[in-house]
């Protein structure tokens, strides 16, 4: 059980909203799903509903290749220099299919930014912004709308909240 007992089970309000009840005569007719495999799920609830989220190795994660890997250090490298002069490096590191973007400051200090996500292209990536308040990285939608990118857009992102500089979003 997901939390304390509600109102008669078949007239619940789903994840995705809409009764579950059936349709002709208010009799339960819904069929146990059984999964040929055991599955880890994550609860959350948010505003008073609760949404079910697989977890783990439901979804392969594509390798990066070196090329790829050289073509972003690059790619990121030139973007700081032309737009974020208050940095003194990027930083990329890899595990899996992620490619994960720090920038060190000129007094030091590392700063987490966000985590890039390998589609299988060198110029489209998934987006994650790093939250130092949870010290994790979430999925994120960027400015442009969609929850993926250039790993540009992914940096701009990033530094415009990290550095407090909106106009990276204009």
């Amino acid at each position: 059980m997901l939390g304390p007992p509600g109102p008669d089970p078949s007239q619940q309000h789903g994840v995705l909203g809409g009764r579950q009840d059936d349709h002709e005569g208010g009799r339960d007719h819904h069929r146990p799903v059984v999964a040929d495999q055991p599955v880890i799920v994550v609860a959350t609830r948010r505003h008073g509903c609760w949404f079910i989220q697989p977890v783990g190795n439901d979804e392969p994660v594509a390798t990066i290749p070196e090329s790829t890997k050289t073509s972003l250090r690059q790619r990121l490298s030139a973007r700081a220099r032309d737009r974020w002069p208050q940095l003194s490096e990027v930083q990329v590191r890899y595990r899996a299919g992620y490619a994960y973007i720090d920038a060190a400051l000129p007094n030091g200090e590392t700063l987490k930014l966000c985590r890039l996500r390998y589609a299988g292209y060198a110029n489209q990536w998934g987006f994650a912004i790093y939250r130092a308040s949870h010290d994790d990285y979430e999925d994120s939608y960027l400015p442009t709308g969609t929850m993926g990118g250039t790993a540009e857009d992914a940096l701009d992102t990033a530094c415009g909240l990290y550095l407090n500089d909106p106009t990276a979003w204009t």
